[in-house]
């Protein structure tokens, strides 16, 4: 398996494969992520990231291989159970709940935290911890900057400000191991600084997990420990960025030759 930076395991990837009518969206894919690290998934259009996000998170199962969550076997278990074991993600397109609020989709967040049932959840929407987590909402609302926006309905909110607040959604569930998809695209540089700056404390702060699929090379090279390479569904290269963008075969592939460390 691809080693890693970190030492404590949160994910193990043990040759997995995903067949689409015989395509091999991923094919026997080997990877370990650790505690405390950000990882960047990448490759070019049609490599097998998303494929493998699906994989991670339950909404594809494996046709080979297993996965594990802190040595736990997840390879076929649902999506709502990988959450409730701490596993969130988000998505490539932003995904808001028309006619609420930002503040309620943080409390929504918080009411979904990992160990909490649906009806555990439904019934402290009534009951005194709906004034915590409306506190604990306000104040990560405040810390990513839209604590203005709160009473605003999320649709009505900039594009920027959306992608934030998904991932602000996200991290109010409490979960250790955060699968972020395109966390930067379509941001402007102040927003973009900002993303990253959240991610970051993430890690930093919190001590989370943090995987990204990326196509920004600033990003990549901003955060990331460690980079995972796929091509055509398989783990071509890892290592840092300066190993992975010192490769010639590699930039042409995907990050272009004008990239090269010399």
């Amino acid at each position: 398996m691809a080693e890693t930076l970190a030492e404590e395991k949160m994910m193990v990837v043990d040759g997995v494969t995903k067949d689409f009518s015989g395509l091999k969206a991923i094919n026997n894919v080997s990877l370990t992520m650790g505690r405390g690290k950000i990882f960047g998934l990448v490759g070019p259009n049609g490599a097998g990231k998303t494929t493998l996000f699906n994989v991670l998170t339950g909404f594809l199962k494996p046709d080979r291989g297993e996965i594990y969550y802190k040595s736990a076997k997840i390879t076929r278990s649902r999506p709502d159970k990988v959450v409730r074991m701490g596993i969130g993600r988000t998505f490539q397109n932003v995904r808001i709940f028309p006619g609420l609020t930002a503040l309620d989709h943080i409390m929504i967040g918080y009411q979904n935290q990992i160990g909490e049932t649906a009806l555990g959840g439904m019934f402290r929407w009534w009951k005194a911890s709906e004034k915590v987590n409306r506190e604990k909402a306000l104040t990560l609302l405040d810390t990513v900057g839209l604590s203005d926006r709160a009473d605003d309905f999320a649709e009505d909110l900039s594009y920027p400000e959306q992608k934030i607040l998904t991932l602000s959604r996200l991290v109010a569930t409490g979960a250790d191991f955060l699968l972020i998809d395109e966390p930067t695209s379509g941001l402007d540089p102040a927003s973009f600084k900002k993303m990253i700056g959240f991610i970051r404390e993430q890690v930093d702060r919190h001590g989370k997990t943090v995987c990204v699929v990326e196509h920004d090379l600033d990003l990549i090279r901003e955060i990331c420990d460690w980079i995972f390479f796929l091509h055509h569904g398989e783990l071509i290269a890892s290592g840092t960025i300066k190993d992975i963008i010192c490769r010639e075969d590699l930039a042409e592939i995907y990050f272009g030759k004008e990239h090269l460390v010399r």
